[in-house]
């Protein structure tokens, strides 16, 4: 099942514009106690670019993550694979035969304020979705931003980042989700590349510890323009600026 979603959200002003999350109580569950804390949202896109005989279809997939500032442990807050931009409809009867994922996005941005995903591949599929992303009209309001990740390369290279995240224990996937399914079937050293659900999720991973890294050295830098309240953080043996 889901994790909880937040009552309520609002962005910090600090070097990593974080995004502070507000959770209700009373709906959560003993194996998801956490109170309201700072989170990185980021999210990973693996575009439509393989025909996939377990769905016979070509599908892509999305995820939006929530790396928690506090604990270093990211959730999977939300998934979903896709296989259009805007809806595609029938033309005789005007219903729905393709979901599209711009409402998701829209969706997505109002819950956690999260609008930065990470991809990895080649530039001419990049192009031709992140068009499409241009042109919906769904999406001309708020548009989802789109940076390549820290490039892992081949296959065996994104495994080995997913699984240090998995065996570490810093990532928490929810139950019956397209992700854990995924990652639990998944026959390692044997594929000759990631479905699109582990994809994506190897993306956010890569764009957020490359963002991580980053932001550690500067804020160890003097002229680093943290505030001060954050610079206080810099004493927490647990923080994301890995001090031990």
């Amino acid at each position: 099942m889901p994790f909880s979603c937040p009552i309520r959200c609002r962005p910090v002003d600090d070097l990593l514009t974080a995004i502070e999350l507000y959770f209700d109580d009373r709906y959560q569950s003993d194996d998801e106690n956490w109170p309201s804390e700072k989170f990185l949202m980021r999210g990973g896109v693996c575009w439509p670019e393989r025909y996939d005989p377990t769905t016979d279809s070509v599908r892509g997939f999305v995820v939006l993550l929530g790396y928690n500032l506090q604990t270093d442990v990211a959730f999977v807050f939300e998934e979903q694979p896709f296989v259009c931009i805007d809806h595609i409809c029938s033309p005789v009867t005007r219903a729905i035969e393709f979901p599209g994922i711009a409402p998701w996005w829209n969706a997505s941005f109002a819950r956690y304020l999260g609008d930065t995903y990470y991809v990895n591949q080649p530039d001419d599929v990049r192009d031709r979705w992140e068009a499409e992303v241009r042109r919906s009209p769904t999406l001309a309001e708020r548009p989802p931003r789109f940076a390549p990740c820290t490039e892992w390369g081949d296959v065996g290279r994104g495994e080995g980042l997913l699984w240090d995240w998995i065996t570490r224990r810093k990532l928490r996937m929810f139950s019956g989700g397209d992700c854990l399914n995924a990652a639990t079937t998944y026959r390692r050293g044997e594929e000759k590349w990631l479905p699109p659900p582990l994809h994506a999720l190897t993306c956010a991973l890569a764009g957020i510890a490359g963002q991580i890294e980053g932001a550690r050295e500067v804020a160890r830098s003097p002229e680093s323009h943290l505030k001060i309240e954050n610079r206080l953080m810099l004493d927490n043996k647990r923080d994301w600026r890995g001090n031990t």
